[in-house]
């Protein structure tokens, strides 16, 4: 058998108002943190891209050292 709770009207309508805001305030901040989630994603892929271009670029410059050594071997 579950206790009956009595709470008077006015009481509920504020507690009813105070549960709407915060579950309103969660949503927010729900959305506040898929938002981020997703700019941070996007600044991963960036990262990686400039990661792999600059290892591009460092193969490069060492091809163009080691043609450069073997030519003053010669």
């Amino acid at each position: 058998m579950k206790a009956k709770v009595f709470v008077k009207v006015n009481e509920y309508e504020q507690l009813s108002a105070h549960l709407e805001n915060i579950v309103g305030r969660l949503k927010n901040a729900k959305k506040l943190l898929d938002d981020i989630a997703d700019l941070k994603s996007q600044e991963d892929v960036l990262l990686q891209e400039w990661s792999d271009e600059l290892s591009e670029v460092e193969e490069k410059v060492e091809q163009i050292d080691n043609t450069l050594i073997e030519h003053e071997n010669e």
